[in-house]
């Protein structure tokens, strides 16, 4: 999101690497503010600094000698879930109907409100991405169809 920082402290070999966690979940730009592209440039950018502490503000500090390919698995979740969003628009659906295949979420979640919103917030983005790069078109009534 705009706004959005890591911090360098080099007298202590750290990065504070804010929402670039590098979990297995992978990177979440729910917001309507998110841009994907902007987030996969940031991880990239991140992963060119080399320190002794890498610092996420979800999980534990992870030692420099226990990085190697971690920026890169984490930024592969958004392709992984872009895959399973165009599979899903074989067909066209609606945003809602992307949703209910769970592209990002693999499945429900409880409460299912809650998560339903966050899956569509990401999939909007998604959606977003994909129809400014050409892989997806916007058909009448809401509809979207991979191309």
């Amino acid at each position: 999101t705009p706004g959005h920082s890591c911090l360098l402290f080099r007298e202590l070999s750290a990065i504070y690497l804010g929402d670039i966690d590098l979990t297995r979940f992978g990177p979440w730009y729910g917001n309507a503010a998110s841009d994907i592209d902007q987030f996969l440039e940031s991880i990239e950018r991140v992963r060119r600094i080399r320190v002794d502490w890498y610092i996420p503000a979800h999980g534990p500090v992870i030692p420099g000698s226990e990085i190697g390919g971690r920026f890169e698995a984490f930024a592969a979740v958004v392709h992984e879930r872009e895959v399973r969003l165009l599979e899903s628009l074989r067909e066209p659906l609606t945003v809602e109907g992307v949703v209910k295949a769970h592209p990002v979420y693999l499945k429900q979640y409880l409460p299912e409100d809650v998560f339903d919103f966050m899956e569509e917030m990401m999939v909007r983005n998604h959606l977003r991405r994909l129809l400014r790069l050409g892989v997806v078109e916007s058909l009448e009534e809401g509809r979207y169809r991979a191309r």
